[in-house]
């Protein structure tokens, strides 16, 4: 071989490992370029030639090697491309985001095929909607007050009693509703026989009184009544009176007699209580 011919050889040779990246000693007269075999490119060519196993944790080592710069990652459910670059690691979803879709009404999205740069936002509460029980109020700049309109249910508690109309003993009822009533109403009735009768009925809401009452005796006459500071009260005239105020909580009530005349009602005053929470 010439040396023109040696030397045009070991040009093209230089020339095919400058394509590959690789500096060759073309640039000089009397360079040689690195002696080079297939052993030393057999690592990288198994590396391409075998599947790489995904890791199971995120890359933070430092490659050595091109190869190296390249991983595969998975968390059991999603899989990622990890890129090693400029010294950091970067990562792509393998199953990229395609299509965005939107929600219930309220979500809308625009561009509506959700391809592209795509905006989500919201459309709001268009409209509320009353139900049993249910009522809505609008201010008119889309706010909305909802409120239950179902009335509660009532705790209701009823029984009698008797006392002598002459008797000032406080009459200590318990109720059983285990909270205060609201109203405790009572009905007072009483009978003599001369003939004479007397009837009461009031009501007690905690702070104010409402009673209305009459009583009659035959040949004496009889009379009508009603009062704010009493719960009940019956009368047979001058013969006697029978009066009560009420006090009351969550467990009972009481109403305190106050009784007048000589010798007074000597019969039974019959009470029949309503007591409502």
């Amino acid at each position: 071989m010439s040396d023109a011919q040696s030397q045009g050889s070991q040009n093209q040779g230089d020339q095919s490992l400058a394509d590959l990246g690789i500096e060759g000693g073309g640039s000089q007269p009397n360079a040689q370029p690195p002696a080079y075999t297939l052993e030393d490119f057999l690592p990288v060519l198994l590396t391409l030639l075998t599947p790489r196993k995904a890791l199971t944790t995120v890359p933070t080592f430092t490659p050595k090697t091109f190869a190296d710069c390249i991983q595969l990652y998975t968390d059991g459910t999603n899989f990622f491309l990890y890129v090693f670059m400029n010294g950091t690691w970067h990562t792509f979803p393998a199953s990229p985001v395609s299509q965005i879709i939107a929600g219930d009404s309220a979500i809308g999205i625009s561009p509506s095929s959700g391809t592209g740069a795509v905006s989500i936002f919201n459309l709001g509460v268009k409209s509320v909607l009353p139900g049993t029980n249910i009522s809505v109020a609008s201010d008119g700049a889309g706010h909305y007050t909802v409120n239950a309109t179902a009335p509660a249910a009532a705790l209701y508690a009823s029984g009698l009693v008797t006392q002598a109309g002459n008797d000032n003993t406080d009459i200590v009822v318990l109720h059983g509703l285990g909270v205060k009533p609201k109203l405790l109403k009572v009905t007072a009735t009483y009978g003599g026989s001369t003939p004479a009768y007397g009837w009461s009925s009031g009501t007690f809401d905690g702070t104010n009184y409402a009673e209305i009452m009459m009583w009659g005796v035959v040949t004496s006459g009889g009379a009508a009544g009603s009062a704010t500071d009493r719960i009940i009260h019956i009368t047979q005239g001058s013969a006697g009176t029978f009066a009560c105020t009420a006090s009351m909580d969550s467990t009972q009530f009481t109403l305190s007699p106050t009784v007048a005349g000589s010798p007074g009602l000597t019969g039974d005053v019959n009470i029949l209580w309503e007591a409502y929470a």
